[in-house]
């Protein structure tokens, strides 16, 4: 099982943390949109591993459903981008510093166990 990493990044932009990554990194994104989940970017490594940057609103949330459906990460409804991964821990490592760099405040996601309580525990996607 390849392991999953995902951070909520303190940035207005994702376009910008898209560029900012691709010049700290030397990575390529794509763009993409979808009716799901809107504007994203992926970078794909020979090994089919992914880097995807999206935004954490969900494009659609309607008026009448509850409030914690209107972001993808509702517990981090206070960071406008996400990033995910299955990249080899190396370099998640290196994405984390790049963007504990450019982008102070950004924060790990872990999910919570089943009991409720917060665990190290890389979450599902």
């Amino acid at each position: 099982m390849k392991p999953e990493f995902r951070i909520a990044i303190a940035a207005e932009s994702a376009e910008g943390v898209v560029d900012t990554l691709s010049r700290e990194l030397g990575i390529a994104f794509t763009g993409h949109d979808s009716s799901y989940k809107g504007e994203y970017w992926q970078c794909r490594d020979e090994g089919g591993c992914v880097i995807e940057v999206s935004h954490n609103d969900d494009p659609m949330y309607l008026p009448e459903d509850p409030p914690e459906e209107a972001y993808f990460e509702p517990r981090f409804a206070d960071f406008a981008v996400l990033l995910w991964t299955d990249v080899a821990e190396a370099m998640q490592s290196r994405l984390w510093a790049a963007v504990q760099r450019h982008y102070p405040g950004s924060e790990k996601i872990v999910a919570p166990n089943p009991t409720g309580n917060s665990d190290a525990t890389p979450p599902g996607r």
